[in-house]
């Protein structure tokens, strides 16, 4: 469980979305010289507060440390769940605010549908990643992660397709998470080797 003093920091220093590469690479390093470690939980909080800096800090820590499989899908997992997380308020936000057809688009009965099955999905993950992820789970949010932000993108209509709103970004960073460095059905292929035929 990740205590609230580091909680609080993430969510001051790393909330606003304009920092600069050169800010983001030393806060990064600031994270993985203060942490020994970092906790699957501490990368999802922090893709919610910034998602190029979890990318940053996902990609500083590969390269800083040998990680194994496991650990390596389950941090990319909980940057993915949180980016998802993110991508979701914003959804919500511009359904709130936006009309379409004299109502609220968040009045749509379609668009409640489709924001509750995101939303659920949402809550899972994060209960998923505050648990021991195996990799197979870890697997399963990757892949659910990259539809669902496809969802959040079509609730906002084509304003979610527009560079105007960072959901479009989103979607092509959880793109990116699932497939590399281990493209997602060779990950599968490999975990069903090692686990289930114990090759």
């Amino acid at each position: 469980m990740m205590d609230k003093e580091t909680k609080n920091w993430l969510q001051t220093v790393f909330k606003k979305e304009e920092l600069s590469k050169t800010e983001i690479n030393s806060l990064a390093q600031e994270l993985l010289q203060t942490h020994e470690s970092l906790s699957v939980e501490l990368y999802y909080e922090l893709a919610k507060c910034n998602a190029d800096a979890a990318l940053h800090v996902l990609t500083m820590a590969s390269q800083m440390k040998a990680q194994n499989e496991k650990q390596h899908l389950s941090e990319r997992a909980a940057v993915a769940a949180g980016l998802l997380k993110k991508a979701y308020d914003l959804a919500f936000l511009y359904a709130g605010e936006r009309s379409q057809g004299g109502k609220l688009i968040v009045d749509w009965s379609l668009v409640q549908k489709m924001l509750a099955e995101i939303y659920l999905k949402v809550e899972l993950h994060e209960k998923l990643i505050r648990s021991d992820l195996s990799p197979a789970i870890a697997l399963a949010i990757l892949q659910e992660c990259d539809g669902l932000v496809s969802q959040c993108m079509q609730v906002m209509g084509g304003a979610g397709y527009t560079e105007d709103y960072i959901v479009e970004k989103l979607f092509r960073q959880i793109h990116q998470l699932k497939n590399s460095p281990v493209p997602f059905a060779q990950a599968v292929m490999q975990f069903y080797k090692r686990e289930v035929l114990h090759l």
